[in-house]
């Protein structure tokens, strides 16, 4: 479970150029929140919407995601399941944010497994700390994403073909 107590600098060292994906309009609009976690050295990326987070994720891996409960055309909740649907993620640390608590929504990001519920003002040093200790906990991945072109064949193809990604 997060907290967001004292800052933790240990943590907050460990979170040095980890990937985390920002997901909804207003966080993706909150510039001074995005800067304060690059300055507590958070590498941000920022997703608009669902849709957007989970294209996201076939470019690039993450190591947590910040999501709002209220998207445009959807839930945050349901973003927990199909973020942990993606390949190559076993367990992911998704938070859900919601500007107003609500006991009905964090039960339900409860039941979808997020690891944590937020409410009310983000402070983003209190937030950095809490995000670079739950993104330590955990570290299951079944593989790793290197950027690497590789020569690519397969049966039935006959135009050349290389890998973005492995």
């Amino acid at each position: 479970r997060i907290t967001t107590e004292s800052c933790d600098l240990p943590a907050l060292r460990a979170a040095r150029g980890m990937p985390l994906l920002l997901v909804g309009s207003q966080l993706a609009g909150a510039n001074g929140l995005q800067e304060s976690l690059r300055l507590r050295g958070f590498e941000v990326r920022c997703a608009s919407s669902a849709a957007a987070a989970i294209d996201a994720f076939r470019t690039r891996s993450f190591e947590l995601v910040l999501a709002e409960t209220r998207l445009d055309r959807g839930d945050g909740i349901e973003l927990v399941p199909a973020l942990r649907a993606q390949p190559g993620i076993l367990d992911l640390p998704v938070v859900l944010f919601d500007e107003r608590p609500s006991d009905h929504r964090r039960n339900g990001a409860r039941s979808a497994g997020a690891s944590g519920y937020l409410s009310g003002p983000l402070d983003a040093a209190r937030l950095a700390s809490a995000l670079a200790h739950l993104a330590g906990e955990r570290r299951r991945r079944r593989f790793a994403r290197f950027e690497r072109a590789l020569a690519v064949s397969w049966p039935g193809s006959l135009t050349p073909a290389v890998t973005t990604e492995i």
